[in-house]
């Protein structure tokens, strides 16, 4: 059977099972459908992943442990130490680096957002560049490899980048997309055939410490892009043609989240990410590694670049408004999207989808 078959129809059980908690009866219907048909199919894997998430879905309501809807790691490391050190880093960038570039670099390393920056940030959602400052796998994984290049021998590189990803996440609040990426690193340490033990390990330690966060938006954001990803990274040999259509591809799985967030989208928003990418992760790493040595000219100039391309493709940008697709008809709509998605490799006869 071919290697991608569960991560498949994982994907379309994760994406029911995690938007079930708004509906459960819709929830519970979608998913007999599908069980049912994968039985007649013979697909016994699937079957599997039913009656795991029906297991889960029966524990939160007996146990009825759904009320933490965020990873309480960082408040508890700040009741051991006596204080935060998120907001006195905040602190710090502004009393080290001014009101307007403190306030950038707090939104930049810590999604922190106050009113000196809100035009900004406004700017910034209606180029559908929001998602850049957002924390995730993408900032973990570079700086990961950053330091492996700088630190070779193993046994010094994996706990130097350990503590570090760690403080990382801890001054982001523990947000789903860093502290995914954070688990990503370290199973990297153990061996597996393909990545589906990551994804379920990672989805089961954020069950464990927080229920109620995979009703969240942003988990199921998060894990949506990154099953997408999975599904079409070989679509295309060219990188760039590849890269392209799966952000394309991410955006149009995300439309009834983004409905919902933004109620915009930026009919420019694939070609400003490949611009401004590079130009945030640079503002974002060397704020990261001249943090604790203030270097204004060096980051302001950063910044200044930035707001200036902004203000210039604010100017050209084309901006409509969605309609907001109500939250019951997210899995009818996912489950649509991924067949289609699923369809066009199986009509192109996609040796990926072969079995």
């Amino acid at each position: 059977m071919n290697k991608y078959f569960d991560l498949k129809y994982f994907a379309l059980a994760l994406i029911v099972f995690a938007i079930g908690f708004y509906n459960h009866e819709q929830f519970i219907l979608l998913l007999l459908t599908y069980f049912g048909y994968h039985i007649i199919k013979g697909n016994n894997r699937f079957l599997v992943l039913v009656n795991f998430y029906l297991a889960m879905l029966v524990s939160l309501s007996i146990l009825e442990i759904n009320k933490n809807s965020k990873i309480l790691i960082g408040e508890w490391l700040n009741n051991l130490v006596g204080f935060s050190i998120r907001d006195y880093l905040i602190n710090f960038n502004t009393n080290n680096y001014g009101e307007e570039l403190g306030s950038f670099l707090n939104l930049i390393l810590f999604g922190y957002k106050n009113s000196v920056v809100n035009e900004l940030y406004k700017k910034i959602v209606n180029l559908s560049l929001l998602h850049l400052f957002i924390i995730s796998g993408i900032h973990i994984s570079f700086l990961a490899l950053v330091i492996k290049k700088i630190f070779v021998k193993k046994w010094l590189y994996f706990p130097i980048s350990f503590f570090l990803l760690f403080f990382i996440c801890y001054v982001n609040n523990f947000n789903i997309g860093s502290f995914r990426a954070l688990i990503f690193f370290i199973l990297s340490g153990f061996k597996f055939k393909n990545k589906n033990p990551k994804l379920w390990i990672s989805i089961i330690v954020i069950f464990l410490l927080a229920p109620k966060s995979l009703s969240q938006f942003s988990f199921q954001m998060t894990y949506i892009s990154l099953f997408v990803l999975f599904m079409n990274f070989k679509w295309n040999k060219k990188l760039l043609l590849n890269s392209i259509i799966i952000s394309i591809l991410i955006n149009i799985y995300l439309l009834p989240y983004i409905s919902n967030m933004n109620k915009k989208i930026s009919l420019l928003g694939f070609f400003y990410s490949y611009i401004f990418s590079p130009l945030v992760l640079a503002n974002y790493f060397i704020a990261l590694f001249t943090f604790m040595i203030p270097s204004y000219d060096v980051l302001n100039f950063f910044y200044q670049v930035f707001k200036e391309m902004v203000l210039l493709s604010e100017n050209i940008n084309v901006v409509i408004t969605l309609p907001i697709i109500p939250v019951n008809y997210f899995p009818l709509y996912l489950i649509f999207i991924w067949s289609l998605n699923l369809l066009f490799y199986k009509v192109n006869d996609n040796k990926i989808w072969r079995k």
